[in-house]
């Protein structure tokens, strides 16, 4: 619609503002005219950006696979973005040598925000991004991870940490950052593919359609049973509808208007389930960020402690995310 490809070309305009400034950006943080906190926020404004812009491209594309692929990859980066800060987050935890309290939740979070993007990505994802990602998952810098994770999540506020841990962690996050990025990259290359083939065939069928329509306007093909069921008094219209064309004496003789007409609507029944199903996902995204806002300009919140919360009520009410999400913006119960 027009309202969306306005707002893709708004946030594409924004986007690269800010990736032109990346060279400003660099020279500041060389510099050190920007503190480390204020750098891992600088560059995640500029990523979010990027994140969002694919979020509106899915959300305005009609076709169900670019839909899929476009979900797939919106979560994966989403999620790689979230690891990335927890691995700048776990690196200042473990160098400053203590636990510090709104440390730990941001790391909290950022953990728990990765594995609902994770989880989004591969319920989208091919069979091949699946392979790659349980071959991830059985590494040793993930079982690394992993531990130092538990580590940190069982360190209450003010406990002593150990600073030489901070390298291990940087590494076991790069190495688990490297390997989502190989996976983007398949992820990217595939939508470009299947981006290409889609054109191909429309300009196949574009130069088709001419000879499509001489094919059945001069072939001679079977309609006697069409006909008896038009004037069946017995039969139902709707019923009549749903027959099963008969079967062509020959492979190369063409196609019915009706035999046509009946693959063409079971493609597209096929479509809108997948697109639907793609669409929905990100409606649910839509919710819970709205939901988010709310409760963060309700109760002066962080993004970090808005979620928290919204996540406890999920969890205490035995509900999924978004039903409580939906609950909270038609104001069905106090929070």
């Amino acid at each position: 619609s027009a309202s969306s490809n306005a707002r893709i070309v708004a946030l594409l305009a924004w986007v690269l503002l800010g990736l032109d400034a990346l060279s400003d950006l660099r020279a500041r943080i060389t510099s050190l005219r920007l503190s480390g906190s204020e750098s891992v926020a600088a560059f995640s404004r500029i990523i979010a950006g990027l994140i969002a812009l694919i979020f509106e491209v899915a959300d305005a594309s009609v076709d169900p696979d670019i839909s899929r692929l476009l979900v797939s990859l919106f979560n994966l980066v989403e999620g790689k973005e979230f690891a990335g800060q927890e691995r700048a987050v776990g690196a200042l935890h473990f160098g400053a040598g203590r636990c510090d309290g709104p440390l730990k939740e941001r790391l909290l979070y950022l953990i728990d925000a990765q594995a609902r993007s994770f989880e989004v990505f591969l319920q989208f994802a091919d069979a091949s991004p699946h392979r790659k990602w349980a071959a991830m998952e059985n590494e040793d810098y993930t079982a690394k991870l992993l531990q130092l994770r538990e580590l940190l999540r069982a360190a209450p506020p003010g406990a002593v940490l150990d600073p030489a841990l901070s390298d291990p962690w940087f590494a076991c996050c790069s190495g688990r950052i490297t390997a989502i990025w190989s996976i983007q990259r398949d992820l990217v290359e595939s939508l470009q593919q299947h981006c290409a083939t889609l054109i191909a065939k429309a300009e196949e069928a574009l130069l088709d359609s001419e000879g499509l329509l001489c094919s059945l306007r001069d072939a001679q093909l079977p309609r006697a049973d069409a006909v008896d069921r038009f004037f069946d008094p017995h039969l139902a219209i709707e019923q009549s509808l749903s027959f099963a064309a008969a079967v062509p004496e020959s492979s190369q003789r063409p196609r019915s208007l009706i035999e046509l007409l009946q693959a063409q609507s079971r493609h597209l029944a096929d479509m809108e389930a997948e697109l639907a199903s793609a669409k929905r996902a990100l409606a649910e995204r839509k919710v819970i960020e709205r939901a988010k806002g709310m409760i963060m300009a309700r109760f002066g919140l962080s993004e970090d402690e808005a979620y928290g919360r919204l996540r406890k009520a999920s969890m205490d009410r035995n509900t999924r995310l978004v039903d409580m999400a939906e609950v909270l913006l038609a104001k069905a119960i106090p929070f």
